[in-house]
Parts: C-alpha cells; sequence; structure tokens
C-alpha cells in the first residue's frame, strides 16, 4: 500500500494530499470513504467517514465516526448535513449514483462557508480508453458506472452559480512524475498486474480521473 507521503509526492492535487493540507481543527466528510479512513490516523483533522457499504466489518479494530448508511437511505441523511462541514470530500461517488445530480446538490451544500470541495471522478476521455487492456481502464469496464461519466463542464457551472471559488480543476488528471516515471514502469513490465501500486499509476498515467478542488464564498444553495 502506497503511504499517504507518497501519495502527496506523486499526486500533489489527490484526495490524500488536499486532506493533508486542511487545518488540524477541520471538520470533514468524506462521502463514499471506501478504505480511506485506515490513513485518516495519521492525520489531525476530525474526520467523518460515510458509506454504504462496511468495508471494515471483519476487522479486528474498529474506525472512529465510521457511519454505515443503507443505500435507500444514504443521501436524505447525507441532505441533512447542510453546511455542516469545513471540508467535503466524494471520490468517485457520482459515477455509480442513479441521480447524480441531486447527489451532487447533497455533496456541495454540506461545506460551510469558506469550505472546501474535493471532487473526483473518471474523466471523459475514459470512455475511449481500450477495454480490458491491462494498461488502462475504461470507464464502461466498471458494471457499477451510470450512464456517461459526470459532466465536468455542467459541475464546474453549477459550483460558480451556488457560490463556489473554483481553485484547481484537471480534466485528466496526470501528475508530473508519474508521466515522467509511468511509461518506463510500463515498459519494465511493472504495471501489468492488478496491484493497488500498478492500478494508482496507470489510471494516473493516462488521465483516468477528473479532479475539481473549490472554496465556497457564498451561501447561494441552488
Amino acid at each position: 500500500m502506497l503511504s499517504i507521503y507518497l501519495h502527496k509526492i506523486f499526486r500533489p492535487k489527490g484526495k490524500y494530499s488536499f486532506l493533508s493540507q486542511l487545518p488540524t481543527d477541520s471538520t470533514v466528510l468524506d462521502i463514499g470513504a471506501g478504505f480511506t479512513p485506515t490513513r485518516m490516523p495519521k492525520l489531525k483533522i476530525n474526520y467523518f467517514p460515510y458509506d454504504i457499504i462496511d468495508h471494515y466489518k471483519d476487522a479486528d479494530f474498529k474506525i472512529k465516526n465510521y457511519n454505515v448508511i443503507p443505500q435507500q437511505d444514504f443521501w436524505s441523511e447525507i441532505r441533512k448535513m447542510e453546511l455542516q462541514f469545513d471540508a467535503v470530500v466524494s471520490s468517485h461517488n457520482l459515477e455509480h449514483v442513479e441521480d447524480r445530480w441531486a447527489a451532487f446538490e447533497c455533496t456541495k451544500n454540506c461545506v460551510r462557508l469558506g469550505g472546501m470541495l474535493y471532487l473526483s471522478f473518471p474523466a471523459a476521455r475514459s470512455v475511449l480508453f481500450p477495454t480490458g487492456s491491462d494498461f488502462t481502464f475504461n470507464y464502461f469496464d466498471d458494471p457499477t458506472h451510470v450512464d456517461y461519466p459526470p459532466d465536468l463542464g455542467r459541475i464546474l457551472s453549477e459550483l460558480r452559480s451556488s457560490g463556489f471559488e473554483i481553485l484547481f480543476f484537471s480534466e485528466a488528471y496526470r501528475p508530473i512524475l508519474v508521466q515522467l516515471l509511468g511509461p518506463l514502469l510500463q515498459w519494465a513490465g511493472l504495471l501489468r498486474n492488478n496491484s493497488k501500486t500498478s492500478n494508482f499509476f496507470r489510471l494516473a498515467l493516462y488521465g483516468f480521473e477528473s479532479i475539481i478542488v473549490a472554496r465556497r464564498a457564498v451561501d447561494s444553495r441552488a
């Protein structure tokens, strides 16, 4: 497993880098947290992970503030948290939701004034990647992906109209160190397996992910 420190080096605009740069007293909502909570003890933030799957049900330890909400109730619970968090993270959730725009509204509305929002989702170009390739990941290779990738332009427009200042966005994020090292690792055959490290480099190398970082300047909820 890559440490959070390596993530900061290789993906300076990635999720873990974003979290590590928040003030230590920040309240943070992670929507669809996955396995991220196991890394959060290294960060001194007030971290609240929510998911529809209990990824730690067989673990011999407990995750602080870990919330598992049934899928049918998930977004109604998130909707109750409007303007409550200094930062909200949603990493690769929108592409799995049938009503992604309602989910997007819930997500951004949880950010309080002056708070930060981190969004990531598959890039539009991912539908053109080779299907089933050893080196890339096509959007449609994942059967839980709904429709097409989220519309980056629409998300940016709706964020701005809701009072957010866009601090950073990339349609297809390709970190510079990954661009430099990825081809070498690929040539050496080190990206052929399905380990987390291989997938990390492979997806970053090909620009699979769109990323948005924004700050809520005013409250103009849609």
